[in-house]
């Protein structure tokens, strides 16, 4: 027997949900809004490692590493998490772009988010859409993909295979991938900007395009 057709109300989510899905536009603009939301972060997270900092350089920290005082709440997780979701809609947006036909496809014949844009992993979403990333780039999409999978928004991940915190990068080399380090925002807004040249430059945008 033959997959049943849609109908009626059916049909009409289905239109509705590729004119999104298909519209590479819409993916941009949500991750402008992402890196907005990230950028009100950013001066918290500066902020906390501004004091941490200076209570090391002035030796204010005990023998135990106990702080003197109390320290800004840390939203570091919550900002590479939103880092991590912009990321992931610029790479998808080059991706519906170049291969709607196959989207379209995938969509009409399952009805959801097709497999070639379902992941995560932003190593693999910058390989698909032909973006060359050093190692070091490599480190910061992995520590983002960590926090946008679990640890930005959840206490533990859903298995707990998912603590693994140790990764082989391209290098050949194992890498801690649960950290956080005082430079992060001024590496991700370096990573952020190219990126953001690559998008434009595949999909053929002015500079102007998308937020600053």
């Amino acid at each position: 027997m033959g997959k049943k057709k849609p109908a009626g109300q059916e049909i009409i989510l289905l239109v509705d949900y590729l004119e999104r899905l298909l519209n590479w536009k819409l993916w941009i603009d949500k991750a402008d809004e992402l890196l907005a939301g990230s950028k009100a972060l950013e001066t918290l997270v500066r902020n906390r490692w501004n004091v941490i900092k200076d209570d090391f350089k002035e030796g204010r920290y005990s023998e135990g590493g106990k702080t003197p005082h109390r320290l800004p709440q840390n939203l570091q997780g919550p900002y590479f998490m939103l880092v991590a979701y912009a990321l992931e809609n610029l790479f998808k947006a080059v991706i519906v772009q170049q291969q709607e036909k196959k989207v379209r496809e995938q969509v009409l014949n399952t009805r959801r988010l097709p497999k070639i844009i379902e992941g995560h992993d932003l190593v693999a979403l910058a390989q698909a859409v032909g973006l060359a990333i050093n190692v070091s780039e490599e480190d910061l999409l992995t520590r983002l993909c960590w926090n946008s999978i679990w640890a930005g928004r959840y206490p533990v991940p859903v298995d707990c295979g998912g603590l693994r915190n140790v990764k082989v990068y391209s290098d050949g080399k194992a890498y801690l991938t649960a950290y956080f380090s005082p430079n992060d925002v001024e590496r991700l807004n370096a990573l952020i900007e190219r990126v953001k040249t690559h998008v434009r430059s595949v999909l053929h945008l002015p500079n102007s395009a998308m937020s600053q």
